[in-house]
């Protein structure tokens, strides 16, 4: 029952709206089909009864009746109802269940709007099932929307992302109401014309994304409500809004409700921040028109991986051609981008993994997807004393915003905020700003998402204000240079049988590193037959001592999962060892790792550890078990026996901008660059963001990504297809030339054997 009122209640939402007041000229009007449906018996009555009709003629008899809007048909009595005007509404709310019964619902394209007003609506991972009067292939969805857009009978188009099929339609789901015609498919896409009259028109492919059923939640802040009485009134006033960017709104259609919202889904990678199934009849409205910043980006790498919804396709030999159209591509906003170093291809996706169902990303050997995780743009206002700079992000920022030679005097702390400035003197000590010549002034800006610490994901920004009479010039230039190399203490292990060793991925040891590299953190002992080892209390440090970070606490459980892995024990070793990203604490390039290290008879009890899996898309939390991995075997673990103090120092190189010396240089090479991005680049890790010049950037990819390589982290090894071909190969060979042995050998002792029994009956 509770079933039945449901669809009933669906039904009139979507239909009522639009019933009895779209009046199609002949030439134009089609028909929706809803089977299995029915008007209430009594009001059939008052409907325009014919016997022995078909289908097809009923159609012709509403089609010929300017004022029927609809007809029911009897596939069994031949039977048919048309529904004029004035019935309309009665009808709509009488509907029920009948599985003889068909309803036809007559739909007219778009009328009265202007080509420019003609936008689509996109439901991902999403099919209609209608009958199509046109299918194209080998076109690529701008295409597709476009010969949509430019023909009258199109209502929709379902994109098959798999087959590259494009099928036009002259139905749509916004006027027929019919929800079981819809299927979800993760190869499919459903974009639905709508007409949004608005002076703020959108060029894009569709303007917004519509999530049935869901509502954003988890962000602290108020959605705004507007008046709006329809779906597209509640999308038009989102492109409308002044007070703040509108990114996604929702529309409740039991209350008649729109509530409008500066952020959407990607506005924060906090995991609480979601789509969740509303209680009520909501649908979650994603602006495809506000683009926005594509500054300076950083990049998460998913290895042999690849998006199946892919919204641009197209060839290039360079990876770094693939990042930047995904950032300049006007028809939607690139969130992801897959390189195929293989065949060369480069496939655009307006999903990322938060956006995508979980079939949506596929596994694919050749294939890396890289998405766009948080972009910068820099803004300078030169003032006459001082330079503001102002930063729009794509993400809520939480950090520190400061001049990078001085950190303590001239900053501003940013609290979940997508927009923030920083007034940085020109004269005095405060900000360090430095003269380069008459009339121009130059700082280095530093964006940092953790207040204490550096790590590959933080921004060096150069800005700069040149003073001119009548006129006054602002730039940002992002320029790498290696930090000035200082001293740095090399701690001896303070007792011979244990040692704190920092190496990289290759176990070679290391005193300079770079900022974002992935290393290995070891505690070696000299006697691992009698002893065992635990470490606790592991914390960074800068060389003057007056910053500190906990990685691993009191407990032995990391503190910053994102920065430190739990430690596990070396293979077939009591050795300890952990992974974890270089970073550095605010002005400083020096790094210390202090640990508390405690020695155990036999071997030491490894503890499990709840943590946030800062890693993982999908689960929010992750028990681990930290330092060594518990053993079946039965038995006690020692009692500790000693607690010991060991560290070790490394100097952090990291993208600076120098003025000292080199700005000149500077100045001379980049006279004409007012803003240089930064590029993707490949790190050791699954998820990566690591920032490297430009002109460097194309032939290291290239070199690291062809062949493949072993992978030092989870240790699976990868072939290149010839290798693996070549390996296959040369085992189905042994396979041969040992089958073919097996079976020689086994007709040479049957042989024998019959030779042995003919013997025996010769005997007797």
């Amino acid at each position: 029952m509770a079933q039945w009122i449901g669809w009933i209640i669906t039904l009139i939402i979507y239909i009522s709206p639009a019933w009895g007041i779209q009046i199609c000229p002949r030439s134009s009007a089609t028909f929706v089909q809803m089977m299995g449906y029915k008007a209430l018996d009594k009001i059939l009555k008052n409907l325009d009864e014919f016997e022995n009709r078909t289908i097809s003629e009923c159609h012709d008899l509403c089609v010929i009746n300017d004022r029927c809007v609809s007809f029911f048909a009897d596939n069994v009595r031949n039977q048919c109802f048309l529904v004029n005007t004035t019935s309309a509404n009665l009808v709509s709310q009488s509907l029920e269940k009948h599985s003889n019964w068909s309803f036809h619902r007559k739909v007219c394209p778009p009328s009265g709007c202007e080509a420019a007003d003609v936008q689509f609506e996109l439901l991902s991972g999403s099919l209609l099932v209608t009958n199509a009067f046109k299918v194209t292939r080998d076109l690529d969805p701008h295409r597709c929307l476009e010969l949509c857009k430019n023909e009258p009978s199109c209502l929709s188009v379902n994109i098959d992302y798999k087959k590259g099929a494009c099928s036009f339609s002259n139905h749509n789901l916004r006027t027929s109401g019919a929800d079981q015609t819809m299927e979800a498919n993760p190869y499919f896409n459903y974009f639905e014309k709508i007409c949004l009259p608005v002076t703020n028109r959108c060029t894009t492919d569709w303007a917004f994304e519509r999530v049935k059923g869901k509502e954003l939640v988890g962000m602290p802040f108020d959605k705004v409500l507007v008046d709006a009485s329809s779906r597209e009134e509640c999308e038009a006033a989102c492109l409308e809004y002044q007070a703040f960017p509108c990114r996604s709104a929702e529309y409740n259609y039991q209350m008649n409700e729109c509530r409008l919202s500066p952020y959407n889904r990607f506005s924060s990678e906090d995991k609480r921040v979601r789509l969740e199934s509303s209680a009520s009849l909501v649908d979650y409205l994603e602006n495809n028109c506000a683009k926005g910043p594509r500054g300076f980006c950083s990049w998460k790498i998913v290895k042999q991986n690849r998006m199946v919804q892919q919204d641009r396709i197209f060839l290039t030999d360079s990876i770094v051609k693939c990042q930047e159209e995904c950032l300049q591509n006007p028809n939607f906003i690139c969130r992801s981008f897959n390189y195929d170093p293989i065949s060369r291809t480069c496939s655009l996706s307006h999903h990322s993994r938060r956006s995508v169902s979980g079939t949506g990303l596929m596994k694919s050997p050749s294939s890396i997807v890289y998405e766009v995780s948080t972009c910068f743009d820099v803004s300078i206002e030169c003032e006459p004393n001082v330079m503001r700079a102002k930063v729009i992000s794509n993400t809520l920022f939480q950090g520190k915003l400061y001049a990078r030679e001085r950190p303590s005097s001239c900053f501003v702390d940013v609290s979940n905020s997508m927009e923030f400035s920083i007034p940085i003197g020109l004269k005095g000590d405060d900000c360090g700003t430095v003269v380069e010549n008459e009339g121009t002034f130059a700082n280095i800006l530093v964006i940092q998402s953790n207040d204490h610490v550096m790590t590959a994901f933080d921004k060096a920004v150069g800005v700069r204000c040149t003073y001119e009479v009548g006129n006054i010039t602002g730039e940002t230039i992002l320029h790498i240079n290696e930090m000035n190399k200082t001293d740095h203490k090399r701690n001896s292990p303070t007792l011979p049988d244990l040692s704190l060793h920092i190496l990289d991925q290759e176990g070679s040891e290391k005193d300079v590193v770079s900022l974002g590299e992935l290393l290995r953190v070891q505690v070696r002992m000299s006697d691992e037959d009698t002893y065992g080892i635990f470490v606790r209390n592991l914390i960074a440090k800068d060389k003057t001592g007056s910053n500190n970070l906990t990685l691993i606490d009191h407990h032995g459980c990391p503190i910053e999962a994102k920065l430190m892995r739990e430690v596990r024990t070396l293979d077939h070793q009591k050795a300890l060892e952990s992974e974890f990203e270089a970073f550095s604490f605010t002005g400083s390039s020096s790094l210390e790792l202090e640990a508390e290290v405690e020695t155990c008879l036999d071997r030491c009890r490894p503890v499990q550890c709840r943590l946030a899996s800062g890693r993982s898309e999908d689960d929010d939390f992750e028990v681990v078990v930290s330092y060594g991995r518990r053993r079946r075997s039965a038995g006690s673990y020692g009692e500790a026996l000693d607690t010991r103090f060991l560290s070790k120092s490394v100097t952090i190189t990291a993208p600076r901008f120098s003025l000292n010396g080199a700005t000149e240089k500077l100045s001379a090479q980049r006279k004409n660059l007012i803003v240089k991005k930064p590029i993707i680049t490949k790190s050791s890790d699954e998820i990566e963001d690591i920032h490297e010049e430009t002109n460097d950037l194309e032939d290291s990819l290239m070199a690291q990504l062809l062949p493949y390589q072993t992978d030092q982290r989870t240790g699976f090894l990868c072939f290149e297809p010839s290798a693996l071909t070549t390996i296959s190969g040369a085992t189905l060979l042994i396979q041969v030339v040992f089958l073919t042995v097996a079976i020689y050998m086994g007709l040479r002792i049957g042989r024998e054997k019959s030779s042995r029994e003919g013997n025996f009956f010769n005997v007797y």
